[in-house]
């Protein structure tokens, strides 16, 4: 609900930001507004999966040269470094 609170007060904000435009501009406004809920509208949810499965894979990352599961998997056990033997040395040394 906080997300709907937000946009709303940022209507309320640009509506007095706009309300100085003249009746064109404010035309114009609703003309490209309502353009781009047409556009969104248009898209099935199939292409709107599609395109949250590229989003996905972009956010994720790949390896460079796309090695087999085993070979990702050795990469990250060598790189760990909890249960390893570790020297503590005290502070007061």
């Amino acid at each position: 609900m906080k997300t709907f609170d937000v946009n709303i007060h940022l209507a309320d904000y640009y509506s007095s930001m706009l309300s100085s435009l003249s009746d064109k501009a404010k035309l114009y406004l609703v003309n490209k507004l309502t353009e781009s809920l047409m556009k969104s509208a248009d898209k099935t949810e199939e292409t709107k999966e599609i395109e949250k499965d590229e989003s996905l894979r972009k956010l994720a990352g790949i390896w460079r040269n796309d090695p087999d599961a085993e070979i990702i998997e050795e990469a990250i056990l060598k790189g760990r470094r909890s249960n390893k033997t570790r020297k503590l040395i005290p502070f007061d040394e």
